[in-house]
Parts: C-alpha cells; sequence; structure tokens
C-alpha cells in the first residue's frame, strides 16, 4: 500500500496555493512600484488591457502573452455598478495578484 501513495507522490506536481496580492488594498500599488518596478509597470499595463477589451478576446490574449502573465482569471460576475467592474487574478514571475478593473468595453 505504501508503494502506490510513494509513486504518486513522486509522480505528481507539488500545487501551491498561493493567496493573492490584493491591488486594490490601500498602498499596494505604491508598494508595488517601489519594490517590484518591473511588476509594476506590467501589472499597469495589464490592468488597463483588461479594462478596454475582454478577457477572453484575442487583443487580450495577446497582450497576456506579451506580459508573460500566467492563470489568469477574470471572473464571470461582473459587478453591475455604474460603471460596471470586474475581478481579474493573475501571476507575474510566481506572484499572484488581485484587483478589480473598471470596464470602458
Amino acid at each position: 500500500m505504501r508503494l502506490p501513495i510513494a509513486v504518486i507522490a513522486l509522480c505528481c506536481p507539488l500545487v501551491v496555493s498561493a493567496t493573492p496580492l490584493d491591488l486594490d488594498a490601500p498602498g499596494a500599488m505604491s508598494a508595488l512600484e517601489r519594490n517590484k518596478p518591473s511588476h509594476h509597470a506590467r501589472v499597469m499595463k495589464l490592468v488597463s488591457a483588461a479594462q478596454r477589451v475582454p478577457c477572453r478576446s484575442e487583443d487580450f490574449r495577446r497582450v497576456q502573452v506579451a506580459l508573460a502573465a500566467k492563470d489568469l482569471d477574470c471572473s464571470m460576475l461582473i459587478k453591475t455598478s455604474l460603471p460596471p467592474k470586474q475581478r481579474v487574478t493573475f501571476a507575474l514571475d510566481g506572484t499572484v495578484y488581485t484587483t478589480v478593473v473598471v470596464l470602458r468595453y
């Protein structure tokens, strides 16, 4: 019984659950700009794209690839505020970020 468990443990990749860094928290963007300026620039480009085009479009996919953003999740829930908003979660170099974007499309 121990052998199958050991084989499964060695063959399956380790899944690490990272808590997303909330970019909407007070001071989060300024701290990101100060501590990781390259991430800040990429985050700003990704957020700008998420505001202008739907996340599932080819245009957004090109931006995502160009910025090397991984594990993109644009929630299906669009907040019916005025203007409408949507939560976007993505990873840059292993760091997971989440933010709410204002939809302008």
